[in-house]
């Protein structure tokens, strides 16, 4: 869908990421929807649908017939006469309503079936609904011949859909203006033509202006024995947002016509979806909301109405699990649709635990007066990893999912000890639970629905294998993997498999050129080659192409950031928290970007935020991490350094009991700077065993060898310090820092060797002597300068380190 969405070059002054044509788009302002705008800022064929609204039904200028032998029927059905919408006049409304009554009779009657000047209309009607999925032309072709013969509104309505079927939306509209569809007795059927055409040309002012006049409630309505059409409903005032009551009385209206199949859908469910959306794309979020969940209220079964509020994180995780208790999943008459809800419960976004922002009293600064890490040691990753979930399925995504691996898998399992309260643990229960049920019970591990669902879970736990494997499964079902497309290409962006990206997005954008994730696939692509000049103008023909695609945008503005271009970096990251104000992704980079440019306030209020809004992304705990290191308080530091590794290993002491647990790269600079942290507050203890383990992960990586090595050379174990300096030298041999210290720790080597000589030859000498020439005291000036020199090196080297994330 492409329409005016949010311009992110309001922000900051900075070059627009956009070019002048894209600023110069207008969206109409909620003012001239309800003042009814100006009618000619429409289309043609929209100005002459609008009419036949009730607010313009005086200026109707009825249908003219083509011609053939059906003029009466026409001209009786239609009516001679038109009629105002002036709500203070009481005659023109029982007039109205009179007429409506009159014609009752014939509007409702079944469509002629006789053979009409020799062409069988029963056959030409047969053939149209044979046609319409096969060849839509064809079907159009018999259709328009029905219609031309009989002028009857079921026949219109059918030549309409089969004309949206074939994507003629013009011809649809006009059909729909000249047969006066929507003052008919099928006004709701044809209004959702009308909005499927309207959405098609992107006119959604239009469509929210014919959507507002179109829910209305007779005054008359209890004395009605009909339900309502657009012309009985022209008397009365459109509906308030919030009046339920009223929105129930019109649901009744609706309902008077005849009881519904259990197997649709409401009409009026259908019409709140449309009326969510076209308010999304007018900027209208928070109206969205409201329909789409009234649209829930009404029909359980309206998926639509779900997936938007879920997408678009409009509700919180605790709002959408109470809107789903107080959905009806009986069924009615047929069997409970107890499927359905654990379809929607497994939809949930739900955070693993609540954190609390109390931090302990922090240390007091350190003379050392230089921060840990560099702003690029929170290197921003392609695409962040969400709140950290169950997973939904085995290791080996062709069996099914044993209920014992859901346990044993989990990053936060039933017995693990995190401050969380009762509410969030029971959805999560819930959550958990019916993910497990359409794995086990309903068998639809071959779904792509749920195998898109397993993927993005298994995203938002950082488990990467698992989500390449959930999405190649699932590409073989439909090559352009739907549900699970961004996070697919954000984990080969990470994991850096550039020959599959290359033919990805190939394969994507010979399948679907004008699709927002073809062309973010082509930039993720350039930005794993680290071309991000590149990547910014793919990345900005995906946000042109659906403006509404939060993720397209989060990737415009990694590569803003990746290129040092901060203004616009944050006025992209702007625009993905307008179109999903309850996604915490957002907030988490905007706060990374203030982190990385030394903007520390606003850094620490949006990454504050972000751990809100995501209840415990161990990511986001990562981040207050390098915030309080480059703060200078350390000890606030490793708190949350400390809870991120916490959440991960599910044990109180992750550095003695549950470290062997985290196996993945991806946190290695998390552990880097624990590492960090416990050195400068002098727990070279627990340093050397976060240091260990970055060596273990990434073996690759000159600068942990590098901290591990001046973390031996402070506690005089120069021998294994020297050795590391060489590793640590074998891996980048122009490292300033390691050149540098291994030239002291030769020479004090040689200075302890000569002085363990002399004290050999003067044997009178005491021990304690010795110790005293041999063991220098804490914070000597030599080695504050050491540590001074080694930091200078870690803010080169961290980023190095951070470039895993």
């Amino acid at each position: 869908m492409a329409s005016s969405g949010p311009n992110p070059s309001s922000g900051p002054s900075g070059r627009s990421p956009f070019p002048s044509t894209r600023n110069q788009r207008t969206r109409i302002t909620r003012t001239q929807i309800i003042d009814g705008g100006d009618e000619s800022s429409h289309s043609p064929l929209v100005q002459g649908l609008l009419r036949f609204s009730p607010n313009n039904s005086a200026s109707v200028n009825h249908w003219s017939p083509r011609a053939s032998t059906s003029n009466a029927r026409r001209t009786s059905f239609f009516g001679g006469t038109s009629f105002t919408n002036a709500a203070g006049d009481l005659e023109d409304a029982e007039t109205t309503s009179k007429h409506f009554t009159d014609e009752s009779s014939s509007i409702l009657s079944p469509p002629p079936k006789a053979a009409v000047d020799g062409i069988p209309l029963e056959k030409l009607r047969s053939l149209a609904n044979q046609s319409a999925t096969e060849s839509p032309s064809q079907a159009a072709f018999f259709a328009s011949l029905l219609y031309a013969k009989t002028g009857h509104p079921s026949d219109a309505l059918l030549l309409a859909q089969i004309q949206l079927n074939a994507r003629n939306f013009s011809a649809c509209l006009k059909t729909l203006e000249e047969s006066c569809l929507l003052r008919s007795s099928y006004p709701w059927e044809a209004l959702l033509v009308a909005c499927s055409a309207l959405a098609a040309q992107e006119e959604w002012p239009s469509l929210v202006e014919l959507l507002e006049d179109a829910c209305r409630l007779p005054d008359d309505f209890s004395n009605q024995n009909k339900h309502p059409t657009f012309r009985s409903l022209a008397i009365s005032k459109p509906l308030d947002d919030n009046d339920d009551f009223a929105w129930h009385t019109l649901q009744e209206a609706m309902d008077q016509d005849g009881p519904r199949s259990e197997d649709s859908i409401h009409l009026l469910a259908r019409i709140c979806t449309w009326r969510g959306r076209a308010y999304l794309e007018t900027g209208h979020g928070i109206r969205a909301a409201t329909y789409w969940k009234r649209a829930l209220k009404i029909d359980c079964q309206c998926q639509a109405a779900w997936e938007y509020l879920l997408d678009r994180h409009l509700v919180t995780a605790s709002d959408a699990y109470q809107l789903l208790d107080s959905l009806d999943f009986s069924g009615g008459q047929g069997p409970p649709l107890q499927w359905l809800k654990a379809l929607y419960l497994a939809r949930i976004e739900i955070a693993p635990q609540e954190v609390t922002d109390e931090l302990p009293a922090a240390a007091p600064t350190s003379n050392d007066s230089m921060s840990l890490f560099s702003p690029n040691a929170s290197a921003i990753p392609f695409s962040s990893p969400i709140p950290a979930f169950h997973t939904p399925a085995a290791h080996d995504v062709g069996l099914p999912m044993k209920k014992a691996n859901v346990e044993a898998r989990s990053i936060f399992g039933k017995g693990a000890d995190f401050p969380s309260n009762s509410a969030s643990s029971e959805i999560q229960e819930a959550v958990d639970g019916a993910l497990d049920q359409l794995w086990n019970d309903y068998k639809l591990q071959h779904s792509p629905h749920v195998l898109a669902m397993a993927a993005r879970r298994a995203y938002r736990r950082y488990q990467w294998k698992d989500v390449l494997n959930y999405a190649e499964r699932l590409s073989q079902i439909d090559p352009l993997v739907p549900g699970a497309a961004f996070c697919y290409i954000s984990t080969l962006v990470l994991m850096g498999h550039k020959r599959v990206l290359f033919r990805l997005a190939h394969e994507w954008v010979e399948f679907a050129p004008k699709s927002a994730q073809s062309w973010f696939a082509v930039g993720a692509y350039y930005y794993c080659c680290r071309r991000f000049h590149v990547a910014q103008r793919h990345f900005c023909r995906a946000t042109r192409l659906d403006p509404q695609c939060t993720e397209a945008w989060v990737a415009f503005g990694c590569a803003f950031a990746a290129c040092d271009e901060s203004d616009q970096a944050l006025a992209s990251f702007r625009a993905a928290q307008r179109l999903s104000p309850g996604e915490h992704t957002s907030l988490l980079y905007m706060g990374m970007e203030y982190v990385r440019t030394n903007h520390l306030v606003l850094a620490q209020h949006f990454l504050h935020s972000a751990l809100k809004s995501s209840g415990g992304d161990p990511l986001c705990l990562h981040e207050l991490g390098v915030l309080y290191t480059q703060k200078g308080e350390n000890e606030s530091a490793i708190v949350w350094f400390q809870k991120a590794l916490t959440s991960l290993t599910q044990s109180a002491d992750p550095l003695t009991e549950g470290l062997d647990r985290i196996q993945d790269p991806y946190w290695e600079p998390t552990l880097f700077g624990l590492g960090h942290c416990h050195r400068k507050t002098r727990q070279f203890e627990k340093a050397e065993v976060c240091y260990r383990h970055c060596v273990a992960l990434c073996p690759e990586k000159g600068s942990a060898y590098a901290a591990l090595a001046f973390t031996k050379h402070l506690t005089r174990h120069l021998d294994e310090a020297i050795q590391l300096y060489h590793q640590a030298l074998s891996l980048k041999a122009d490292d300033a820092f390691s050149t540098e210290m291994l030239q002291r720790a030769l020479q004090e080597q040689l200075e302890e060797s000569s002085s363990i000589a002399q004290s050999a030859k003067h044997t009178n000498n005491d021990d304690s002597s010795f110790l005293m020439r041999s063991t220098p005291q804490w914070k000597t000036p030599k080695e504050e300068e050491d540590g001074s020199a080694m930091m200078m090196s870690m803010d080169v080297d961290a980023s190095d380190s951070g470039g895993s994330m």
